[in-house]
């Protein structure tokens, strides 16, 4: 039986959902399904996660990311005609929620996955779960709760976190230094990176046994830096280069406390990942699923801003060893109970396998099938661009080539020119 995953992809491809992606295609394979990613890239080189996947005996297809939704969604179906699947995971872009229409309507199982709680995942909500029904999903699977609380019409839906491996090395308690670190994108859009750099370098100011570590990528990165040249008390507030997820749990060992002080989350595997390493967490209080996780003084701390609030936190934490080793114990044990990588995965294992006895992708049918795309749900409006017949002629990868290729041409008559 076959599944495919569609998901994104760039050289320095960060974020929970494709560490999710890279965890949990192997286990699928393992299980006994036949798993294909489609890749949409940003850039020519290959991406981080198609790396990983292939490292890992993971069948992928990529391309560069068209100029347009609907050309997206074209190209998708093509690679979805030819790998044939019965099971369908738009995974993080709207073209394949497109593309997942036409999957189904020949006669395949298609599954979106709610992963956070942003503008994209509520405009996919509105099209393709509570929308017309030509276009919705055949089910969808939250992270959490707290999401599933936003599905309103769905014949199959079900809760299943990402879920994490519970390493066998943990954080050990604080002694002469408290690590903090933040795991992630670098960007103020959720995030909040460029506030969370500010706090980092007020408490490190304020406790002298506070270190810091901010390890990530995004457009956001440059700033950081200059805020932390700035403001970094002795440089012990460092940006250090983003890191791949097999090597996550090898920088959370020599960690004391995980911060997320984002404006909204879904279910955050980089907390799930910390809280597995003994690693306490602080987060910010937040419409999201981390609730769920963290129960403040329990599990982690909950704070009420990035000033105050988070300040108290990180002078109690640095400072009450019998605490932290109180919160880092329960939290490895709440992830052991629930939200460990073989509870997740055993889910998501009987999942496919009842989807999978009534999913039969009909060929001939798709052959005869076109992708066309319904006109732009204003609630996709910021994620969903659509390009008319001569904008997409203009923007064409060949058109593209092409120009490029003329550039350089001229480039080198110009340096020949200026060498006579």
């Amino acid at each position: 039986m076959k599944i495919v995953i569609c998901h994104n992809d760039s050289p320095k491809d960060v974020g929970g959902v494709s560490t999710w992606v890279q965890r949990i295609a192997p286990l699928w394979q393992a299980a006994g399904f036949e798993v294909v990613v489609h890749l949409l890239r940003h850039g020519s080189e290959t991406g981080a996660n198609e790396k990983a996947l292939r490292a890992q005996g993971i069948t992928c297809r990529s391309a560069e990311w068209p100029i347009s939704t609907d050309t997206a969604a074209q190209l998708l179906w093509k690679w979805a005609q030819l790998d044939q699947p019965a099971i369908y995971i738009p995974n993080a872009i709207v073209p394949a929620y497109y593309t997942a229409a036409h999957v189904k309507a020949c006669g395949g199982a298609t599954l979106g996955v709610l992963h956070s709680d942003d503008s994209m995942y509520h405009g996919i909500l509105d099209q393709f779960v509570n929308g017309p029904e030509e276009w919705r999903l055949s089910g969808v699977v939250s992270v959490s709760k707290f999401l599933d609380s936003l599905v309103v019409s769905s014949p199959l839906r079900q809760i299943i976190p990402c879920g994490v491996p519970l390493p066998s090395r943990t954080a050990s308690k604080p002694a002469d230094v408290f690590r903090i670190v933040y795991l992630g994108r670098l960007v103020n859009e959720q995030k909040q990176i460029c506030a969370v750099a500010d706090s980092l370098c007020r408490v490190a100011s304020l406790h002298p046994q506070v270190q810091a570590w901010i390890i990530g990528d995004g457009a956001e990165r440059e700033q950081v830096a200059e805020i932390l040249h700035a403001r970094s008390p002795e440089g012990r507030v460092k940006l250090l280069a983003p890191i791949s997820s097999s090597e996550v749990f090898e920088v959370l060992a020599q960690s004391h406390s995980l911060v997320l002080l984002s404006d909204y989350e879904g279910l955050p595997v980089c907390v799930m990942e910390a809280m597995a390493a003994g690693v306490v967490p602080v987060c910010l209080k937040m419409q999201s699923g981390i609730g769920e996780l963290v129960k403040d003084h329990q599990t982690g701390l909950i704070v009420s801003d990035r000033a105050a609030s988070f300040d108290d936190a990180i002078a109690t934490l640095s400072t009450d060893t019998a605490l932290w080793e109180k919160l880092s114990s329960a939290a490895r044990a709440r992830i052991a109970a629930d939200f460990s990588v073989e509870h997740t995965t055993s889910l998501w294992i009987d999942l496919l396998n009842k989807v999978a006895q009534h999913a039969r992708f009909d060929a001939f049918k798709a052959a005869r099938r076109k992708c066309s795309l319904p006109p732009c749900p204003s609630s996709l409006r910021q994620h969903d661009v659509r390009h008319g017949p001569i904008d997409r002629l203009r923007h064409s990868q060949r058109r593209v080539r092409l120009g490029a290729f003329k550039q350089r041409v001229i480039s080198q008559l110009r340096g020949l020119l200026a060498g006579a």
